[in-house]
């Protein structure tokens, strides 16, 4: 949706005593610094992080032991490396707690097939990204309505923390992909290598 404002509009109040948490996954460093220009222009009780694909996303949310540490939101672009943002959403949609997290997807793509997967799939919402800045706050404000929406999570079985759900969140080849990364990581650090 392109939508244009005069000036930023003012959030509906959001009782919370934290901001809201809202992890984007998106390789795009323009639209990761336009979403914090908009969120602090919209004044948007939102704390945002990024992470680069959805590999990446998974991986960060895979090593989370506790409810009240999960994101209130992701923001998923759909054109990513290494993992799209339909295969990660499809495998947060298959966890026994993640699922719960809203997902807003959020691409460049107009495509009615790209939206109507998304829903398919479970996203919360799909936004095609804005031509302007304005749209952009105006994207950062509907966002902020959905997360401040959401219901608390549940783990009534504690599957959280159970590996075998996050081995089946990152599947055998993401695992190996973060170990390598992990283990590349390491060798930087040590100057003995």
């Amino acid at each position: 949706m392109i939508a244009t404002l005069g000036a930023a509009r003012a959030l509906p109040a959001v009782s919370l005593d934290r901001k809201l948490r809202v992890v984007m996954a998106d390789d795009d460093r323009n639209d990761q610094m336009l979403m914090v220009m908009a969120t602090d222009e919209a004044r948007a009780p939102i704390e945002l992080s990024f992470v680069d694909d959805g590999a990446e996303l998974l991986h960060r949310l895979s090593v989370i032991g506790s409810l009240e540490d999960l994101p209130d939101a992701i923001i998923l672009d759909l054109r990513m490396p290494r993992l799209d943002g339909h295969r990660t959403l499809d495998r947060l949609q298959a966890h026994p707690v993640l699922w719960q997290i809203p997902v807003v997807m959020f691409s460049s793509s107009h495509r009615y097939g790209d939206m109507c997967l998304s829903h398919d799939l479970g996203a919360r919402d799909f936004e095609t990204k804005p031509s302007s800045f304005s749209g952009m706050i105006d994207f950062v404000t509907r966002l902020a309505v959905i997360v401040a929406q959401r219901q608390p999570y549940e783990d009534p079985a504690g599957s959280l923390v159970d590996p075998r759900f996050q081995r089946a969140l990152l599947g055998p080849d993401l695992v190996s992909d973060m170990d390598d990364l992990l283990f590349e990581d390491l060798d930087l650090l040590d100057p003995s290598v």
